[in-house]
């Protein structure tokens, strides 16, 4: 494949010579060969293992092309193509949507990960660093303060952050040692360390060690540790730590479902976990139909998204998002499925119709990613592009009009050339990086 992420194939044509020789073509989105696409190469003569084209990647990302020919004069050449990437991954985000209290500063430096609060935003540099910006009247910027500021600042005494999630004002960061830390609102405690005090500076959340994944719903938070098993703490009060009560949690506690997850998500007052073999599983606040299964009110017990999974089942799903009323999923084929309020085209079904059960995106068939702000929905293609759907008031979408959406619209706030390689969405504002 190509840096674009299409398929680039070998071909044999009759050069000017009369030689057989080889060159390139790619297959198109929508199936077509295209034999007509340039490379930039040079000639060069007796290396060794010739034959159909092989590939590399140069250290300078180019992916390398080789192929034989036969020359005019009958020698054996091969053709070092090298195909310049019509896309550029900088890992620098780009944020857009509401920006009213200082959430969309985010800088220009590179980073390996995002996320969104209800109105603060959180990136990781590449030097483990966590940096926040936005609105921080309960200390979730983690900088010491309670100023909001609308460029980053740094968390205090972070580093080697591998993962960070955001509640609605509080954070959480993972550590590569497997620790994970919070700081921030605290009323229900979500900060996992025994305590109901606000902390404008990270505080180890208790006994959590070997942690591999987390994510925050609006006040209460979940850890994947690595042998499979999923911890919740914070506000408890619908069910969404999936503990079968609505007792809080200030310490971390043991969900009680079997091991076997490999990734989680939360939204705002319910929890999603999928297993290895495709199933998903969820609990907390159903009242729209944001747990997948067709019963009102909070689900108590964890219990499984209707027709989701297991193996070998078309429904394999393998990435999860929760949003504030509504949840999604990437299943194994690239389609993109989705559950829970409709009102403003989350769903994005082309209806405004709220949906008890998973009902798929239109239009999406490649994807690798998803991400749920409170009403609006992100899907992140295979190829690097983005697009959005659901309200948009606020631009939260980043497409060219303002309107709410019912269907999937290329996001045109990225800078056009940039691949890009994650997404992640707060509450009215959205990024990629």
């Amino acid at each position: 494949a190509g840096p674009d992420g299409k398929i680039v194939v070998p071909f044999s044509y009759v050069g000017a010579e009369g030689g057989a020789r080889m060159g390139m073509a790619r297959y198109l989105p929508d199936g077509r060969l295209d034999r007509s696409f340039a490379v930039a190469g040079t000639w060069v003569s007796d290396l060794p293992n010739g034959g159909w084209p092989a590939a590399a990647v140069a250290p300078s990302g180019r992916v390398l092309l080789a192929g034989t020919t036969t020359g005019g004069q009958g020698d054996a050449d091969v053709l070092l193509a090298a195909l310049a990437p019509p896309l550029v991954a900088s890992g620098r985000p780009v944020a857009w949507g509401f920006g009213g209290l200082g959430q969309l500063g985010v800088g220009s430096a590179p980073v390996t990960a995002v996320a969104g609060g209800a109105h603060h935003t959180l990136t990781v540099g590449t030097d483990g660093t966590v940096r926040a910006s936005g609105w921080n009247a309960s200390g979730q910027l983690g900088n010491g303060t309670t100023t909001d500021s609308r460029v980053p600042v740094r968390v205090s005494g972070l580093t080697g952050v591998v993962a960070v999630a955001a509640g609605a004002y509080h954070s959480v960061a993972l550590r590569s040692d497997g620790t994970v830390w919070a700081w921030g609102w605290n009323h229900f405690g979500q900060l996992g360390n025994g305590t109901t005090a606000d902390s404008p500076t990270p505080v180890q959340v208790a006994g959590l060690t070997q942690v591999k994944a987390i994510a925050s719903g609006a006040h209460h938070n979940l850890a994947l540790r690595a042998d499979g098993s999923v911890w919740a703490w914070g506000w408890n009060g619908v069910g969404q730590l999936g503990t079968g009560s609505t007792v809080d949690r200030l310490v971390p506690v043991r969900v009680p479902i079997p091991p076997g997850v490999t990734s989680l998500a939360a939204g705002s007052y319910h929890s999603l976990f999928v297993y290895s073999n495709g199933v998903i599983v969820s609990a907390g606040w159903n009242a729209f139909g944001q747990l997948g299964r067709n019963s009102d009110g909070a689900g108590l017990a964890p219990a499984a998204v209707e027709g989701s999974g297991p193996f070998p089942s078309q429904s394999v799903f393998v990435a999860v998002a929760g949003g504030g009323l509504h949840s999604l999923a990437v299943r194994v084929d690239g389609t993109v499925w989705s559950w829970g309020w409709n009102h403003l085209g989350e769903l994005g079904d082309g209806t405004t119709s709220d949906r008890p059960r998973p009902v798929m995106v239109t239009g999406v068939t490649n994807a690798a990613d998803v991400a749920a702000g409170a009403y609006h929905s992100l899907v992140l293609a295979r190829d690097g592009t983005v697009k959005a759907w659901g309200w948009n008031t606020y631009r939260q979408l980043g497409t060219s009009t303002g309107a709410d959406s019912t269907v999937p619209l290329p996001v045109t706030a990225v800078p056009a050339g940039t691949l890009v390689k994650g997404i992640a969405a707060g509450a009215l504002h959205s990024f990629a990086y």
